[in-house]
């Protein structure tokens, strides 16, 4: 995880991965940027926002939020990285 000087957040994926986002636009990367991440206890969900990928990527929801309970950085950007690269 790298922070840059505007407070982004960058998960490096450890390796190149095509991404491919609606409307249909593929892009290799080997990071990708997280604008914010979105914790909504009312939903029981928590979603990342992603500027590569243009749609919000859902971290956690109903049972799996339960589960992750008070989460960290650290496993936000873990998850964001397992769900991008089963994409």
């Amino acid at each position: 995880m790298a922070n840059d000087e505007n407070g982004v957040n960058t998960v490096d994926l450890g390796q190149s991965k095509a991404i491919t986002v609606q409307p249909a636009r593929t892009v290799t990367a080997t990071s990708v940027t997280v604008g914010r991440l979105v914790d909504n206890p009312g939903e029981k969900r928590v979603v990342a926002f992603i500027r590569e990928l243009g749609n919000p990527l859902v971290l956690w929801e109903g049972d799996a939020y339960d589960a992750a309970g008070d989460w960290t950085q650290a496993q936000a950007n873990a998850k964001i990285k397992a769900l991008i690269l089963a994409m």
